[in-house]
């Protein structure tokens, strides 16, 4: 976990004084407009699905499509939230994940690697929470759910359940992150 933080952090100093000769356009992406931290150039969606490991290291990142501006902050949190597993009860017992003191360790590991200043836990909460409301409305757009839709309701579930978890966990969050 500390070195996904050191990879995604590597990323964030390498794209901060990213400045195209043309201007750039971007792939929409719903998390474009949260946050007010720092604006660099981020994957977008930098989360186990996307992150190539070899001897259970990060190694790569794939599946570059939502690249462009994104507040730090904001893509620390989604990496935590999705990295961490930060999931609700249900979810967990359904994956056999760690427990929660345990996966707000893992969200910790992600922050040192980062080096995230512990005086920001609080706000990367706030990021993690308001990332994953902002996911689960851009999923609900995108497969156009409607009152008689039911195919996405699991994607739409998981999703609104981690972050109502993780406001339900925001004492147990800030004590493993600050």
């Amino acid at each position: 976990m500390h070195a996904l933080g050191r990879m995604l952090r590597g990323l964030h100093d390498a794209t901060a004084d990213f400045g195209p000769d043309e201007p750039p356009v971007w792939r929409p992406w719903f998390g474009r407009t949260l946050g007010s931290y720092r604006q660099v150039i981020g994957h977008c969606d930098f989360s186990p699905w996307n992150i190539l490991s070899r001897q259970r290291m990060p190694v790569a990142v794939i599946d570059w499509e939502t690249a462009g501006p994104v507040d730090a902050l904001v893509e620390l949190g989604q990496a935590c939230w999705l990295n961490a597993q930060l999931h609700d009860e249900d979810v967990a017992a359904l994956n056999g994940l760690a427990p929660p003191a345990k996966r707000a360790k893992y969200a910790a590991l992600i922050c040192d690697g980062y080096e995230l200043p512990r005086r920001e836990a609080a706000r990367l909460i706030q990021a993690m929470i308001d990332v994953a409301i902002a996911d689960t409305a851009e999923q609900a757009i995108e497969t156009c759910v409607r009152p008689e839709s039911n195919g996405p309701l699991w994607g739409l579930a998981w999703r609104a359940r981690a972050a109502a978890w993780m406001v339900r966990q925001r004492s147990l969050l800030l004590d493993a992150l600050s």
